[in-house]
């Protein structure tokens, strides 16, 4: 109990975040909506209200992606099928990123390209694409929150469907 007011004492004088920033606490990540004496609570970009105890805020990592310049990078990935044209897949992948108007021009797009086996048990091309956008706010906007949404296109034989192109 002595640790837990403590730790919160501690957050609240240090303030290495404060209502509002965006921070990363193991699997979690969201923006702060309060700090108390015992806790913070955050909402997640899924709208998900978390209470993190702050003794493990002081005693465990924490990154701030609101400490610091406001650009923050995106992870996008990318799948297509093993016979497609990679070449152009990745092409479009690194021309459409900076073209949302979030995306902060100022930083390159990069991608990367590997061969994956996804869940569905097709082997796959899979291009990571790295933007970044102008303000940490924008991250959930820039970068789509549904499912997966996956495009078929007929095979050789009518039995068998394979993936054309996905997106996460």
């Amino acid at each position: 109990m002595v640790a837990a007011v403590v730790a919160g004492v501690t957050v609240l004088v240090t303030r290495p975040f404060q209502a509002g920033d965006r921070i990363r606490h193991g699997d979690t990540y969201g923006d702060v909506l309060s700090v108390g004496l015992h806790s913070t609570r955050l909402k997640t970009l899924d709208e998900i209200v978390v209470t993190i105890p702050n003794h493990k805020l002081v005693s465990d990592v924490m990154a701030s992606g609101t400490n610091g310049p406001l650009d923050t990078p995106v992870p996008m990935e990318f799948f297509i099928g093993i016979d497609q044209n990679a070449g152009l897949a990745e092409r479009l992948v690194s021309e459409s990123l900076p073209s949302s108007r979030y995306a902060y021009l100022d930083k390159p797009v990069s991608t990367s390209l590997s061969q994956v086996l996804p869940p569905n048990g097709y082997a796959a091309l899979r291009i990571l694409g790295l933007a970044h956008v102008h303000d940490a706010r924008y991250e959930r906007t820039f970068k789509p929150t549904s499912p997966s949404a996956f495009s078929w296109r007929s095979a050789s034989t009518a039995s068998r469907r394979r993936p054309c192109f996905i997106a996460s």
